[in-house]
């Protein structure tokens, strides 16, 4: 069976050899599902969408609505995908994961306005050497 993934490279899905009906990361979610969704059945994946309304249990169809809950759910090495979105949310990550967006721009911990004002202030002073 050959695919096109969305970076337009093909792969071949071989369900005798690559096990594609097991579930390698014992989520509850196919190995061919999981890389049909864009992730790495070998990893452990947890999904998470930050206007999320659903049961959170990190999977595709029902993610997290924070990062932290997949952080703190994932195992270390393990995968954390965001659906577009935006959050101010600032998690601690004290372990190594890989984090990517899925569908789009996904902004973790964006910077307020007053922040960023703030900032250019200090940036103008030190410039103009006031301080």
């Amino acid at each position: 069976m050959e695919m096109v993934t969305d970076f337009g490279c093909r792969s071949w899905v071989n369900p005798l050899v690559d096990d594609s009906n097991g579930d390698l990361d014992e989520n509850g979610i196919t190995n061919k599902r999981e890389h049909d969704e864009g992730s790495n059945p070998a990893l452990d994946t947890k999904w998470v969408e930050i206007s999320s309304t659903n049961t959170e249990k990190g999977t595709f169809d029902d993610p997290y609505i924070t990062v932290g809950e997949g952080v703190n759910s994932v195992k270390a090495g393990g995968e954390i995908i965001i659906k577009t979105g935006k959050t101010d949310e600032t998690p601690v990550i004290e372990k190594e994961v890989i984090i990517d967006a899925s569908g789009g721009e996904a902004v973790i911990g964006e910077m307020r306005r007053q922040e960023i004002l703030d900032l250019r202030i200090t940036i103008w002073e030190f410039i103009n050497r006031i301080y």
